[in-house]
Order: structure tokens, then C-alpha cells, then sequence
């Protein structure tokens, strides 16, 4: 019957749905929806003292402050969550959240580009991306091209 198999297939995205939520989470006990931190600061367990540092690798100390959250301009437990699940999803290293999509555009350009280096660039894209281009072709060499 036709609605036999409709609660058939609706069994199996529940099942396919629980499925990608425990490789996620990789079997923890944990909810689909994580908790909203709705702060600004946060504690930062740092001994002040510079030679307290000086027992820790270099290493530690970055994996440390990467998984540490201060201050939500730079980190939070949320962005924290999701850039840990968009990397577990798709098995990458590492994953990155932005507030905007400016700020995506602005980080990948401006953390791979060199002066001298050329973008092309769709004439498509979002206006604000033409001003970025505009701004950095002035201040440190970059030359673009804007194509159909």
C-alpha cells in the first residue's frame, strides 16, 4: 500500500538521519542541536607568568589557544561545534566559519594572494568583492580580471 511505503521511507531517513548524526558525533551522547553560548567572555586558565610557558611545546601551546574560546569575536563554543562537524563531515583537517561571506572572500584572498599575484574573477560576484579587488589592486599590487 502507498502508505506502507511512505512510513517505510520515512523509517529510513530517520535511520540514515541517526546514522550521520553518530558518525559526528562519533558515538557520544550528545543532542542533534548543541547548546547556544550566548556570551562574549570566557574563563582562560593561562599561568601570567612567561617562564610557566616555557614547559610546553610550541605545538601544545597552539592546540591549546585553537580549542580555547576567550572572547567571541574569536572564538566561541558555536563556531567551535560547527567548523568540528563541517570537518568531520566532509574528513578534512580543518574547517573554518565566518560571520559574513565578505569575511570568507576577504580571509581566502587576502591569506593566499601575494602582491604582484592576478585573481579572475567573475563579473557576477557580489559588489562588495569588486570594491575588496579594487582596494587591494591600490594598496599592495594585486591585479584582477573580471570575466563573464
Amino acid at each position: 500500500r502507498r502508505e506502507d511505503r511512505m512510513w517505510s521511507q520515512l523509517n529510513e531517513t530517520k535511520r540514515s538521519l541517526l546514522s550521520m548524526t553518530l558518525d559526528v558525533t562519533e558515538g557520544r551522547n550528545e543532542g542533534v542541536s548543541s547548546a547556544i553560548h550566548m556570551t562574549s567572555n570566557f574563563f582562560y586558565p593561562v599561568d601570567p607568568k612567561p617562564d610557566s610557558l616555557s614547559s610546553v611545546s610550541s605545538a601544545d601551546a597552539l592546540k591549546q589557544a585553537e580549542d580555547t574560546c576567550y572572547y567571541s569575536r574569536h572564538s566561541n563554543p558555536n563556531y567551535l561545534e560547527i567548523e568540528r562537524k563541517i570537518r568531520d563531515l566532509h574528513g578534512g583537517e580543518k574547517a573554518y566559519s565566518f560571520a559574513s561571506g565578505m569575511g570568507a572572500i576577504s580571509a581566502v584572498i587576502c591569506s593566499l594572494m601575494k602582491p604582484g599575484s592576478e585573481i579572475v574573477c567573475s563579473d557576477e560576484v557580489y559588489h562588495d568583492v569588486h570594491t575588496l579587488l579594487r582596494c587591494l589592486q591600490r594598496t599592495s599590487g594585486l591585479t584582477y580580471s573580471l570575466v563573464d
